[in-house]
């Protein structure tokens, strides 16, 4: 009896065995164990969310490197664009243009400057800055500035239609 038991003992080993064999082959052919509910879904969404944090970096490194681009370039190229307002004779370049008719009506005798300081840095001004001399001659081309020296001008004609800024001559 004892060889009987054994060899039931042994059929059920190998029934055990077999079903633990017939189960590997089962998951060796591809066939899936089910999930539980809603794990795909989660699954789906981790993925999702982990592509948009990539397309979001992306964008934001690429965002700002262009603005790091920008930034150096108008660092290095902004200031030979932007007009600059410079000071001489103690007022700034838009100060200057904006008292050249008063200064244009003295120089031609029309009408005195009564403020002897500010005619004064008009005429440093405009015998130092280049681009006020130039916008002075634009703007009224029967006053010549050539020969600015901060001392005051006289107007005198020298033809009907033209006129010249000179200083004064002393012998």
């Amino acid at each position: 009896m004892k060889l009987v038991g054994v060899d039931l003992g042994f059929e059920y080993l190998l029934r055990k065995l077999k079903a633990m064999l017939d189960q590997e082959l089962k998951n060796d052919r591809g066939e899936w164990d089910s999930c539980p509910a809603g794990e795909l879904t989660r699954m789906v969404r981790r993925i999702d969310a982990a592509h948009r944090r990539k397309q979001t970096f992306e964008l934001a490194r690429t965002g700002m490197f262009s603005m790091l681009l920008v930034a150096c370039g108008v660092l290095v190229f902004g200031n030979f664009f932007v007009a600059r307002d410079f000071t001489f004779g103690g007022i700034s370049c838009t100060e200057c243009v904006q008292h050249f008719p008063a200064y244009h009506d003295h120089l031609k005798g029309e009408v005195a400057v009564e403020d002897v300081e500010l005619l004064a840095s008009l005429e440093t001004h405009l015998a130092k800055c280049e681009r006020c001399q130039s916008n002075f001659r634009k703007m009224y081309s029967d006053v010549a500035l050539d020969q600015l020296t901060g001392s005051t001008l006289q107007f005198r004609p020298l033809l009907p239609n033209f006129a010249v800024a000179v200083l004064p001559v002393s012998f």
